[in-house]
């Protein structure tokens, strides 16, 4: 996998996870900024492993606020759902 210290100083946009494609990069920026603006993020979109593959998550970026509602810092969480899509779509073939 990624490592801590190759992706530590990062704008989160710009990690490993993203950056293959800068079309997913840019618009993982756009996310970004939405959250950073006080909107929670929750969708499905792709991301890349370390070895190069291509695949789907079901991510979510959280703003979270102080005591005088100021977005602090942003909470981001994934959930490799690839294989349950492809499930999914085995199925209802």
């Amino acid at each position: 996998g990624y490592t801590r210290e190759a992706e530590l100083g990062k704008k989160f946009w710009l990690t490993s996870w993203w950056n293959p494609d800068p079309v997913l990069s840019d618009f993982m920026h756009k996310l970004t900024e939405i959250a950073r603006n006080g909107d929670m993020v929750h969708i499905t979109t792709d991301f890349f492993t370390a070895s190069g593959e291509h695949r789907k998550t079901e991510f979510v970026l959280t703003p979270i606020r102080n005591t005088n509602d100021d977005v602090m810092f942003l909470h981001a969480s994934g959930q490799d759902i690839t294989e349950r899509l492809l499930a999914a779509a085995e199925l209802a073939s």
